[in-house]
């Protein structure tokens, strides 16, 4: 159920409805439309964000090594925030393999470890198998 409060969207559960009637469920505890984007999307938000960043070359791909793969490691441990869809998960974690498949340090890279060209390509293709649902 939806209740609309000019100027601001609310939510609430039909279980709360009784405790509104009665005033004793302050609408202070009812989080925003805006809140809840903010609070579910947060990680995924980001971390498609820097996707889209590294996929259009504003940022570097040693830049989008270190953004993604914080931004990726935040989205794992929360427990607090609501967890994609299988798809969704899959592609972060794809895009997750790629990242740590490339290494920006010349003194640590391995053989078979992704150039700039390499990931930016990969990144590419995941996003083109996705669909482009994702973002």
């Amino acid at each position: 159920m939806t209740i609309i409060l000019k100027p601001t969207l609310m939510l609430y559960t039909n279980q709360m409805a009784h405790s509104f009637q009665d005033g004793s469920y302050p609408l202070s505890n009812v989080l925003t439309l805006k809140e809840i984007a903010i609070f579910f999307n947060q990680y995924e938000s980001k971390m498609i964000a820097l996707i889209d960043s590294f996929l259009s070359r504003n940022i570097s791909a040693s830049d989008f090594e270190v953004s993604y793969l914080k931004e990726w490691r935040c989205y794992r441990d929360a427990d607090n925030v609501k967890k994609s869809d299988e798809n969704t998960q899959r592609y972060f974690d794809s895009v997750f393999s790629a990242v740590d498949t490339y290494c920006s340090d010349p003194e640590l890279i391995d053989a078979g470890d992704l150039t700039e060209k390499e990931l930016l390509e990969e990144v590419a293709r995941l996003k083109l198998q996705s669909g482009n649902l994702i973002t």
